[in-house]
C-alpha cells in the first residue's frame, strides 16, 4: 500500500432504508480521483489505492430479515444468474459469452495457493459463487474449474480435465460444434493469465487443432507459454459429462437478526484478522451475532435445561446446549464475548480443539482459531458453539465470527457516482460505507504513433509502466493472443507479427501508462491498422515417386520467394536462427537449451525436390513453408508436412566393394526425435524433453559377407573372390510402432589389389 498518495480522512456515509423485498437504490458521490481501477493492473491484484476501506449492514428492525443480494456498479456476485447478468451483458453468441467468462475468471482470481483450501461441497455439489466471494485465488484447477462451471452455467457445454499425466488442469469448451481449448491461467507473462489461441479461421483453436500443432501455441506467445504446448496432448485426462448442465446450489444470501450485522474491512499492509493473511486479494469481515432475540436460541437452550433471559443464560444444575453459528463466507475465527456471575461455565466450538473453562465471576472472551484450527481445509460455513454450564448465570454480550471474503465483496467505490442497490425483505436496515479520497492526479493518455508493421510506439510522460493490448474487436479489451497483452517499462513493444496475424484483417491496439505513485491513467485512443502480409501456403504436401520427394503447394502471384524449413522434430518451431528452450524444470529452476536453426533453402517456385544432390544429405521429417513478399515481409507458417518414417536415404550407402578389403557404410535414416512433451514422473516431477522418439531397428537380406548392426544401421564386412560381381540387398528398418521402410539396392564387388 503505497502511502504518499494524497490521503484524506475516513469519511464515513451511512442511511437507513426500508425494503420491501425488492431493490432499494443509493449512490455515492466519490471525489477520489483516483480508486483501485487505476491502482491495479487488474481487480485481483493488489491495488495501491484503496479508497473503500470497510461496508457495513445492520439490521435495525425487530424481526429477521434475510438479505438477499448486492448489485455494485452493475456488478452482482450474489448468485449465478446475476453474476452472468453482469458478466454477459451485451453478448450475442456462445463465442462472445466465452471470451467474457475468460476475460472475467483471468482477472478476477489470482494466481497462487488457495488458502483455505475450502471445496464448499455439499452433497457432491460445488458452489461457484461461494468460492468465488470467499477465496479470489488458486492453482490451475481453481481458474479452469470455475470457468467450467460458469459456461456450463451460461449454457455452453465445458469440459474439465488435465493434461500431461495430471500436470495441468485444463478446460474444453463446445462452441459452434467445434470442441475448442482455452485455458484461463497459461498465458504469456503474468500478471495477465488465460490463453485463447485463435485458429486460421478466427474461431478458436480445437483441442485436437492443438494436441496435432503445438505450434499453434509457441507461436501465440513467448517462450513461457512452452510449458502449455508441451503439455497438450501427452497423456491426458478428461472427465466425462461433456454437456451436464450446472446450477449452483448456493447463494451468497444470509440472514440478519435484530441487532446483528455484517463488515466487511479492506486489510492495509497485510493485516488480517485471522492467524494470516493468505494473499492479496482478501477482505476480512465479522459478522456480530445477537442471541437477545434469537427464538431459536431460547427454545434449544430451554430444551437443555438452560434458562434464557434476553441474552443471559442461567441453570441449576447442569446443563449443556448447542448453538449453530452459520456464515456463507468461510469463516476463519470465532469470538465470544461475555460476563460469568457465578457457577462454571465451558465453551468449546467444533472449530478448533480449544476449549475454554471459567471457574468463578469474571468477564471473559473467547477467541477461537489460533493456529489449532481443524477446519481450514475443509468446508467451513457452520460451526457448532458448545456451553456447558454448571449452576451458572452468564451473560453473552457477542458472538463474532470472523471470515475471509473476496475484496469484490466490499462493494468497491470508483470515481465519480457510484450506483448501489440492496435486495432483501421487508424491514429496517442501516448501511455504512467508509472510504478515504485523494486528490492525486492521473497520468494524462498516451498518445500513439504510427510506426512500420510490428513496431508499437507511443509517448507517456513520468510512465514507469505501460500496459499493451492488440485486439481483432473494436473494443480491443479482449487480446488477440497472448503475446499481444503485455506490461513493458519502455514507450515500445515490437513483436514478430508474421507469424501470428492474418493479412488484410484489420487490428485495434491501446495502451495506458503508470506513474511513479502506482497510479495507471485512462486508454490512450484506440488506433487501427491492416496487416498487410502474404497469404499463409495452402495445400502442403509431399509427393513421392521411386524414392523422389518432391514438397509442392499452391503457388500465389504475389509472393516473390518462398523459405523451406525443416526438421526431425514433430511439429517444430521454423526459426533462422538458434532458439532457446527450457528443459528440466522444477518450481523452482529452468534450464535452457539452445536449439539449432532449421531453415535449409529458398526457392521462388511453388515446389522444390528434396531429393536433389543439394539437399538429399540433409533430408528431414517435417517440413514447414513460409511466402516472402517483396518487401521482406513474411507470412505465417504453413502446415507441416511430414515424410512416412523411418525413411531410408538410399544415396547414403556405398554401392561398392573389393574383394578382400573391409566395407563399412553408415546408412542415413530420416526418423522422428518426438515432440517436445512435459513429462511428469516420479522422479522427475516436471522434466521437459522430446518424447516418442523413433527407435529404429534394421535388418538385412542377402549375401552373408554383409551385415547390419541393427541398433544404429552400420553395414560392415568383406567380400571374397566369390562375391564378385553385382550383390543384391533387401534393407529394411523398422521403428517401435512397426512402421517401417523397405529398400533394394546393390553392391559392386570387385577385385581388390
Amino acid at each position: 500500500m503505497l502511502t504518499n498518495i494524497g490521503w484524506r480522512y475516513v469519511i464515513s456515509t451511512s442511511r437507513n432504508i426500508r425494503t420491501k423485498k425488492s431493490i432499494f437504490s443509493y449512490s455515492i458521490d466519490n471525489l477520489s480521483n483516483i480508486d483501485f481501477k487505476n491502482t491495479s493492473i487488474q481487480p485481483s491484484d493488489e491495488p495501491a489505492f484503496q479508497n473503500n476501506i470497510k461496508y457495513t449492514i445492520e439490521n435495525n428492525d425487530k424481526k429477521d430479515i434475510y438479505i438477499y443480494g448486492f448489485k455494485n456498479n452493475d456488478m452482482d456476485f450474489s448468485n449465478m444468474p446475476s453474476l452472468l447478468n453482469s458478466i454477459l451483458k451485451g453478448c450475442d453468441t456462445d463465442t462472445s459469452k466465452a471470451y467474457a467468462i475468460w476475460d472475467f475468471t483471468r482477472k478476477h482470481m489470482l494466481k497462487g495457493i488457495t488458502w483455505p483450501q475450502c471445496s464448499f461441497k455439499n452433497d457432491g455439489k460445488f458452489s461457484a459463487i461461494r468460492f468465488l466471494n470467499s477465496m479470489g485465488s488458486g492453482a490451475c484447477g481453481s481458474f479452469n474449474g470455475l470457468f467450467s462451471l460458469l459456461a456450463q452455467s451460461a449454457g455452453i457445454p465445458a469440459k474439465t480435465g488435465s493434461l500431461s499425466n495430471g500436470s495441468h488442469a485444463a478446460l474444453r469448451l463446445l462452441l459452434n460444434m467445434k470442441d475448442t481449448y482455452v485455458d484461463a491461467l497459461y498465458g504469456g507473462c503474468a500478471p495477465f493469465y488465460g490463453s485463447v489461441i485463435p485458429s486460421e479461421d478466427d474461431d478458436i483453436c480445437t483441442y485436437s487443432e492443438l494436441c496435432e500443432d503445438p505450434y499453434l501455441l509457441h507461436r501465440a506467445s513467448d517462450e513461457s507459454v512452452y510449458e502449455l504446448a508441451s503439455m497438450i496432448g501427452y497423456k491426458d485426462g478428461w472427465i466425462d459429462g461433456w454437456a451436464e448442465d450446472y446450477s449452483d446450489p448456493y447463494t451468497m444470501g444470509y440472514f440478519l437478526k435484530p441487532k446483528e450485522k455484517m463488515e466487511f474491512t479492506y486489510s492495509f499492509n497485510g493485516t488480517y484478522t485471522g492467524p494470516l493473511r493468505p494473499h492479496a486479494n482478501i477482505s476480512t469481515g465479522k459478522k456480530i451475532i445477537n442471541l437477545e432475540r434469537n427464538e431459536f436460541v431460547k427454545n434449544f437452550f430451554e430444551l437443555n435445561k438452560m434458562k434464557t433471559e434476553g441474552n443471559v443464560f442461567s441453570c441449576e444444575a447442569k446443563a449443556d446446549a448447542w448453538y449453530l453459528a452459520q456464515c456463507p463466507y468461510p469463516i476463519t475465527g470465532i469470538l465470544i464475548e461475555g460476563r460469568l456471575y457465578k457457577g462454571s461455565l465451558n465453551i468449546s466450538t467444533d472449530y478448533t480443539d480449544e476449549t475454554f473453562e471459567y471457574l468463578k465471576r469474571q468477564e471473559f472472551c473467547a477467541y477461537f482459531g489460533n493456529k489449532k484450527t481443524k477446519s481450514l481445509n475443509n468446508s467451513q460455513n457452520s460451526n457448532y458453539i458448545r456451553f456447558k454450564a454448571f449452576k451458572a448465570q452468564y451473560r453473552i454480550y457477542s458472538i463474532t465470527l470472523f471470515f475471509q471474503a473476496n475484496r469484490v465483496t466490499l462493494c468497491s467505490l470508483v470515481s465519480g457516482i457510484n450506483n448501489l442497490q440492496i435486495e432483501a425483505d421487508k424491514g429496517k436496515l442501516r448501511i455504512t460505507h467508509e472510504y478515504i479520497q485523494s486528490s492525486m492526479p492521473r497520468p494524462k493518455a498516451p498518445v500513439l504513433k504510427k510506426k512500420p508493421q510490428g513496431i508499437f510506439e507511443w509517448s507517456a510522460d513520468d510512465a514507469v509502466n505501460c500496459e499493451f493490448i492488440l485486439s481483432k474487436e473494436p473494443e480491443c479489451i479482449i487480446p488477440y493472443s497472448p503475446i499481444f497483452h503485455q506490461v513493458t517499462q519502455k514507450t515500445s513493444v515490437e513483436i514478430d507479427c508474421t507469424s501470428i496475424l492474418k493479412p488484410d484483417i484489420q487490428y485495434y491496439w491501446k495502451v495506458r501508462s503508470k506513474n511513479r505513485y502506482g497510479i495507471w491513467g485512462p486508454w490512450s485512443a484506440i488506433m487501427k491498422f491492416t496487416y498487410l502480409a502474404p497469404k499463409k501456403p495452402e495445400g502442403i504436401t509431399l509427393n513421392i515417386k521411386d524414392r523422389d520427394i518432391t514438397l509442392s503447394w499452391i503457388k500465389d502471384k504475389q509472393v516473390s520467394h518462398y523459405q523451406i524449413y525443416g526438421s526431425n522434430e514433430l511439429a517444430f518451431i521454423p526459426s533462422e536462427s538458434d532458439y532457446t528452450i527450457n528443459i528440466n524444470r522444477t518450481d523452482m529452476t529452468a534450464k535452457k537449451i539452445v536449439c539449432p536453426k532449421n531453415y535449409i533453402t529458398e526457392t521462388k517456385t511453388a515446389s522444390i525436390k528434396l531429393t536433389s544432390d543439394n539437399l538429399i544429405d540433409n533430408l528431414k521429417y517435417c517440413y514447414r513453408v513460409i511466402a516472402v513478399d517483396k518487401l521482406g515481409t513474411k507470412s505465417v507458417s504453413s502446415e507441416f508436412a511430414a515424410l512416412p518414417h523411418p525413411w531410408i536415404n538410399v544415396e547414403s550407402i556405398s554401392d561398392y566393394a573389393y574383394s578382400g578389403c573391409a566395407y563399412s557404410s553408415y546408412i542415413k535414416c530420416v526418423s522422428s526425435i518426438g515432440k517436445m512433451r512435459f513429462n511428469r514422473t516420479d522422479d522427475n516431477p516436471m522434466y521437459t524433453d522430446y518424447t516418442d522418439a523413433d527407435i529404429i531397428t534394421f535388418e538385412l537380406d542377402g549375401p552373408s559377407w554383409l551385415k547390419v548392426r541393427s541398433y544404429d544401421g552400420y553395414l560392415y564386412g568383406t567380400a571374397d573372390l566369390d562375391d564378385i560381381g553385382i550383390n543384391k540387398f533387401i534393407l529394411r528398418a523398422v521403428n517401435k510402432n512397426k512402421q517401417k521402410d523397405e529398400i533394394c539396392f546393390t553392391v559392386n564387388v570387385m577385385e581388390g589389389v
